[in-house]
This record gives structure tokens, sequence and C-alpha cells, in this order.
């Protein structure tokens, strides 16, 4: 980052997706809310680092993602999407069942479900449901409402949609500071219209006199764009309410394209002293009903169970999910075999720790 960010820009955030750096040149996002939804999110913020701090078990997830189907509009080479050696599962295409996503948020509320994506490897602008969704969950009183897309289909009438359903963070993916860059990363998508859709949204926004949903923009880093990120970086600052420059996920298992990706291996200081709180807050429902208690890609093909065969509040309070919880807070993440894959493969452990310079 350039010597002319006053150090007060610069804030880590205490976000959902807890393994990324954020920057904010206005309000802390949370403080923010805090200001416009009052009490309920004042509370619900205290039970969800409560449980990153592993002092509450929660009964219910606090936060659920849904993967409202398997399928995007993109081929993003550090996506499955847009791996050809990748084998997808064999429910691709496959929708979540609007009226089942509507009974586990209205049966949440009560048990203490507070936050929801409706994005996992999906791109959520696709599907028609999406703002009925948003509607119906502010409507019964979920408090903090997500999504993440890539953009390209971020319409002035879809910004406007997504206001008025009362969308609470919108994340856009960009991972480039530049148009070649951006065609080499998120292929089949187009920078130019992307960034005309976020001044749209922008302007949407103002002219709605909303200040909801806040916006993110999310930078990846990557061998072919960490060389961006200052850019990236001074590019959007004062128009984004936060970015995130995020350590490389590597979703694509074994494939070879994690070696060409990566921007960095992190060093293990030992095996103990990584504690993943993820378990102890969400969980994840992917497009054909499995449910895993991350956000991992890796999750949906070890399942701890199925909403259409099991109650979602059964599946929480299963032995096997408090015992991914426990292995996470004592630090034996490796002792189950979806938890280590995914620590093994993914450029984790510098992002936690690393200023951004």
């Amino acid at each position: 980052m350039s010597d002319m960010m006053e150090e007060s820009i610069i804030k880590e955030i205490p976000y959902v997706e807890g393994t990324a750096k954020s920057l904010c040149a206005k309000k802390l996002p949370e403080e923010i809310l805090a200001d416009l939804l009052g009490e309920r999110y004042v509370a619900y913020r205290k039970h969800w680092h409560n449980a990153q701090q592993y002092k509450i078990r929660p009964n219910f997830p606090i936060h659920i993602d849904f993967e409202l189907s398997y399928r995007c509009n993109l081929k993003c080479i550090m996506c499955p999407y847009g791996d050809l050696e990748f084998k997808h599962p064999p429910y691709k295409g496959q929708k979540l069942d609007v009226k089942m996503i509507r009974k586990i948020l209205k049966d949440g509320v009560s048990q203490g479900l507070s936050s929801v994506r409706f994005s996992v490897l999906n791109e959520p602008l696709l599907e028609k449901s999406l703002g009925e969704l948003i509607r119906y969950a502010k409507d019964i009183g979920i408090i903090d409402i997500f999504i993440t897309t890539n953009g390209i289909l971020l319409s002035e009438q879809k910004s406007r949609e997504l206001i008025e359903a009362g969308l609470i963070h919108l994340m856009i993916s960009l991972d480039a500071a530049t148009p070649e860059t951006y065609t080499l990363i998120r292929r089949g998508g187009n920078y130019e219209r992307v960034l005309a859709n976020i001044e749209d949204f922008l302007k949407v926004r103002d002219q709605q006199h909303s200040r909801l949903p806040l916006l993110r923009l999310s930078f990846t880093k990557m061998k072919p764009n960490i060389h961006e990120i200052q850019q990236f970086v001074e590019m959007w600052v004062e128009k984004a309410d936060h970015i995130t420059i995020a350590g490389y996920l590597n979703n694509l298992g074994d494939s070879k394209t994690n070696k060409k990706l990566a921007s960095a291996r992190g060093t293990m200081r030992g095996r103990a002293e990584l504690h993943c709180w993820q378990p102890w807050a969400r969980c994840t429902v992917f497009a054909n009903g499995d449910v895993f208690p991350c956000c991992m890609n890796y999750g949906r093909y070890t399942p701890v169970g199925n909403i259409y065969k099991n109650d979602i509040l059964d599946i929480w309070q299963s032995n096997i999910v408090k015992y991914i919880q426990d292995l996470n807070r004592d630090g034996e993440y490796f002792k189950y075999p979806t938890c280590l894959k995914c620590i093994s493969n993914r450029d984790v452990f510098e992002q936690i720790t690393e200023e951004i310079k």
C-alpha cells in the first residue's frame, strides 16, 4: 500500500469470512450497521464473536450459507467451474427448494439464526427467487443478509431490487485492477461492464437515499494478480464501504492449477496453533441439500446431514458436528480429513498475520 494511505484508514474488520484483511476509508461496517440496525444487530455480533472465541456453543447456526444452485455464468481460473480437470458433483445445475429455504429461515429465527448468505459456489443473480428470499428473510427478522456475486448481472434494475428487498451486504469479487488481469482470471466476464454496474449500484443507492447494502469489493491474491493489490485498493478505497484482500483458497483439491495460482505457501508454525472457529458459528447448505459446518467447498464431499432427510437443528446438534467443533477449538483439525485437506490447500497462514504493505 502506498505511503499516502493514512494509518487511520486501514482497519482490520472482524468479518463473516474470517481469513481476509479488510480495509475501510470511512466507518467500520460493524459501526455503520450498529447505528442503522440498533441493539438487535449489536447483540447478534456479540453472540457471533463469542462463538468465534469458543465462549459459547450455539444451539443453532448463527449464520447459514445457502447455495441456491450449482451453476455460474463465469469460468474463473481459481474456481471448479473454470477447471477442466475438476470432477463436479452429480447435482451440477441443481437448485435448492425455495419452500425448504423459507422453512429453515422461519424455524431458525426463533433458534438464534441471525445471518444468511444466498451464495456459496453459485452466482446468486442468476436466480429469480433471490429478491423474494432476501425480502422474506428481512421480514421474518433475519438481521444480516449477504450475497457474493461477480457483478456481471448487476443491472440498475437488479440493484434497485436488492436495495428494496433489504439486502445488507453486497459483496462483489473483482480480483483485478486492469482489464487484462480481469480477463485472464475471470473468464467469460466483462471488466468494463462490472465497473459500470458498480457505479450504477452506487448511483441507485444514492437515489434511494439508502445506506444499505454496504458494498464490499474483494481481491483474491494469486500469482497472476498480486502485482495489482496496491492499484486495486487505491481505485476503490474511497468508493467501497470496505475492501478485502484475501489469501488464495484452493477449492480445486489436488488440481495442478493450485500450484499455478497460489501466491505463497504459508509455513505452519505448529499444528496445534491453528484453531478454526467456523464450525462454531456457521454452516452451509449446498445445492442438493447437503450440510457441512463451514463455508468451504471441501465440505461438499463429506456432508454431516441433508435438509431433505434431517432437521437442520438435529444436524447442528449431532455428535459429528460437535466432534468437528471440538477438534477445531483444540487445534486438532488435522484429525478430521476434510479440515486437514482444507487447511493444507490454502494460502491462509501468512494472510492471518501479514500486514498489507
